[in-house]
């Protein structure tokens, strides 16, 4: 797995999801912590000459569960009106 995957799966299932539910002018902390979290995972890559491939997979499992977050909140958002 390479970086650009990690970027893509960002750009195209989490960075509309997150755009949703920052409409509200409310950041969601779950998600903005999985962000954090794959991006240090990429930052490993480069700072710390750790493996690539496993590096882009961890970050893959934070956007993930950032991108299930962020559906979460859609629907709690739903379900309360």
């Amino acid at each position: 797995m390479r970086p650009k995957e990690v970027f893509t799966l960002y750009n195209e299932y989490l960075k509309p999801l997150y755009c949703e539910v920052e409409a509200n002018n409310k950041l969601p902390m779950e998600v903005l912590f999985e962000i954090h979290a794959a991006f240090d995972h990429l930052k490993r890559i480069y700072i710390d000459k750790e493996n690539e491939s496993r590096c882009c997979e961890k970050a893959c499992s934070h956007i993930k569960r950032a991108t299930l977050d962020a559906y979460k909140i859609i629907l709690k958002r739903f379900t309360d009106r």
